[in-house]
């Protein structure tokens, strides 16, 4: 038995290096042999640098992971996200490692040794070894464990250095913060009459975000009075302006056309049995996530795939295979392997095979002789010069931003931070592309770190007048009208016709549960659970609307028994609560203290 454990090790060897290797946190500045390396960084944490190399690598690694999650179609803004999240990621690993370091946290070879038993990786568990009946067997996996010579590999090894500096320290400390994470008795009353108490109230609203005014122009002198009233909320860093031209990667009629002849010779190759649908989908498909099953798309029901691809997926029998059906995503072929009726519904097994339009190599040709004939020009008259009149592009600023912030207009653009911040007024970038076109960069404006001249922050100042004079007359169109309220009438009618103002009733609730056209634990209950039953409330706001209540039942507020099971469940579900969050919050408080940039 240990003679075939022992044959095993470079099998574990191997499954334990693709599984971790890629998730260890290695010290900045060296790579995995130990060797130095310098390079242009990303960022730094307390002074240690992100290397642009490694960080790029990351980003790489977990968009494949979308495009699998995805089968290939990851939503635009998901995608431009992961170098943040990525970023983020990092510095949480430089966080930790020092909290690590300065608690003396680090496992020992039992909690090593226990952790692994408990919680064996996942691509271990079908090793043929390591199983018994085709049934992972644990004692196999503790006994190959418990052979020195197993951890004589660089994928155990790793593994271990892994679980030694990072997960075991972690479970440590999340165990020590969870300590505190224990509710007062004040929290725990509070949350048991939150809970219980019980009311009944109506409602009137005004919604002021959308209130039009009478006059929404903003004079001069209360702009200066409120710039000058609150300058230190005006404060930034440096912030850069860019204009920018964009020449979007649209295929032309003609690449569309390529497209739907090769899928034309893909289907007579089909048809004269040159080769199967399987393989065609292997080698010609351009959807990932099914071309490596053959284009497999399994069983799916009406509602499950775009109206275009289900309408002819649901329209061929069993064996069939479509002509070419265009979909957002391109160009498909459609095979239907076979039909079922599931509780009355029709299900389709299908296959598919996909071609995405996209611009040739001689569209991008010409759109890249475009974009440098635009740069050329740009540099003599200007970008906003250059581009006027020219139809299919893109003109427009990105507004200010700071160093390192996404830019909304632009997403995620490799390069346009670098160009911002190291060029002057009027400089032109060179052309930086991403998938979706091609841009040419133009520095509009520098404003330097410090308070911000009113003439940046005007508008910013003008949206907040407006807001301040919407909120103030729908305020005194409520409270005129309910001048208006008796008992006898309520709050029922004050409701316009034209909803200006609407009204309604709750059911029994307490302030801990969610209230319809309300929302939670607001200024909104607090207010109907404070007011005398039957009277108005004063005006109150939430949510971006004015209300009134009226009280129209209230419930005892119970006396507080401790020893009860209704006090009890109160005291674990805020025990569990804070536990949830104990280390998050833990954490955020010992990365504020960190300089990260």
């Amino acid at each position: 038995m240990i003679s075939k454990m022992r044959a095993i090790t470079p099998v574990v060897m191997w499954v334990v290096i693709v599984a971790f290797v890629g998730t260890i946190a290695f010290v900045w500045g060296m790579d995995i042999t130990g060797r130095s390396t310098k390079s242009v960084s990303v960022g730094k944490v307390a002074g240690r640098e992100i290397p642009v190399q490694y960080f790029e690598r990351m980003v790489s690694n977990e968009r494949e992971k979308l495009r699998q999650q995805y089968n290939g179609e990851v939503p635009a803004y998901q995608n431009k996200m992961v170098p943040y999240q990525v970023f983020e990621t990092e510095v949480s690993k430089i966080v930790y490692h020092d909290i690590f370091n300065t608690l003396g946290l680090f496992g020992t070879a039992d909690e090593i040794f226990a952790y692994l038993k408990k919680n064996p990786p996942k691509e271990v568990l079908t090793v043929p070894q390591f199983q018994t009946d085709s049934v992972f067997d644990t004692a196999k996996f503790v006994q190959f464990l418990n052979m020195p010579q197993s951890f004589d590999n660089e994928g155990m090894q790793a593994l271990e250095t892994h679980l030694r500096t990072f997960v075991v320290p972690l479970m440590k400390l999340q165990a020590m913060v969870e300590l505190t994470a224990f509710p007062a008795r004040c929290e725990i009353e509070r949350q048991f009459r939150l809970n219980t108490v019980k009311a009944k109230f109506e409602y009137a609203k005004v919604g002021w975000q959308s209130w039009a005014l009478k006059d929404s122009t903003v004079p001069q002198a209360p702009i200066d009075a409120y710039y000058t009233a609150n300058r230190d909320s005006f404060y930034s860093d440096e912030q850069v302006d860019l204009y920018f031209v964009k020449i979007p990667k649209i295929p032309t009629i003609a690449d569309e056309t390529v497209c739907l002849n090769e899928l034309l010779a893909i289907r007579k190759k089909i048809e004269s049995k040159e080769m199967d649908f399987a393989a065609a989908a292997k080698s010609e498909s351009d959807d990932e996530g099914t071309a490596i099953n053959g284009g497999d798309l399994g069983w799916f029901a009406r509602g499950a795939m775009t109206a275009p691809f289900e309408a002819v997926a649901f329209a061929l029998k069993k064996g069939q295979m479509s002509d070419p059906v265009k979909t957002q995503f391109g160009y498909h072929l459609i095979l239907v392997t076979d039909t079922r009726v599931t509780d009355g519904k029709p299900e389709v097994q299908a296959r598919h095979i996909l071609r995405k339009i996209v611009p040739s190599v001689e569209t991008l040709d010409s759109l890249e002789g475009l974009v440098d004939n635009l740069r050329t020009q740009a540099a003599g008259k200007g970008l906003r010069e250059t581009v006027a009149g020219k139809p299919g592009l893109v003109f427009d600023s990105t507004g200010l931003f700071k160093k390192g912030q996404f830019v909304k207009s632009i997403g995620d653009l490799y390069g346009v931070n670098n160009f911002a911040y190291s060029n002057k007024i009027g400089e032109i970038s060179e052309k930086i592309e991403n998938n979706d076109g091609f841009f040419i960069f133009q520095v509009k404006q520098k404003v330097p770190k410090g308070i911000m001249p009113i003439s940046i922050v005007k508008d910013r100042i003008v949206r907040i007048l407006r807001d301040s004079l919407r909120q103030k007359e729908a305020r005194a169109f409520l409270q005129a009208r309910m001048d208006k309220v008796t008992p006898n009438t309520g709050l029922a009618a004050l409701k316009t016709s034209d909803s200006v103002i609407t009204t309604g009733t709750t059911d029994t609730i307490t302030r801990a549960q969610y209230i319809a056209n309300i929302g939670m634990d607001n200024t909104v209950t607090a207010a109907a659970f404070a007011a005398p039953l039957s009277a108005l409330s004063p005006i109150v706001e939430a949510n971006g609307y004015l209300f009134v209540v009226r009280p129209l039942w209230r419930g005892a507020d119970t006396a507080l028994n401790w020893e009860s099971p209704a006090v009890t469940a109160v005291a674990q579900q805020l025990y569990a609560r804070t536990k949830e969050s104990a280390l998050y919050d833990w954490y955020l408080s010992c990365k504020n203290k960190f300089s990260v940039v």
